[in-house]
């Protein structure tokens, strides 16, 4: 999955807002982004049994899918992120 405009008119990541099919991916990850894994004070990987449990909880039916958004929404994140040095 790439991110496009078609997708999400580039993104809340980016300050713009998501296309409605969008939005639950949007919403679970910042759930999930306070359960993410840290590597020397930089976000790492999404800690993959709370993706698990938060699909659960909160009763996700297209799981792929929702997952894959939120891995691509992930990614951009962590691009986005500053460097340090």
């Amino acid at each position: 999955m790439e991110l496009t405009e078609e997708w999400c008119r580039t993104c809340a990541v980016y300050g713009l807002s998501l296309l409605p099919e969008n939005q639950e991916a949007w919403r679970l990850w910042n759930i999930l982004a306070g359960q993410q894994n840290t590597n020397g004070g930089r976000f790492g990987p999404l800690w993959f049994p709370s993706i698990q449990f938060i699909f659960d909880l909160y009763e996700v039916e297209n799981r792929r899918e929702t997952f894959e958004k939120i891995q691509l929404i992930h990614s951009i994140y962590i691009d986005k992120e500053p460097k340090n040095g």
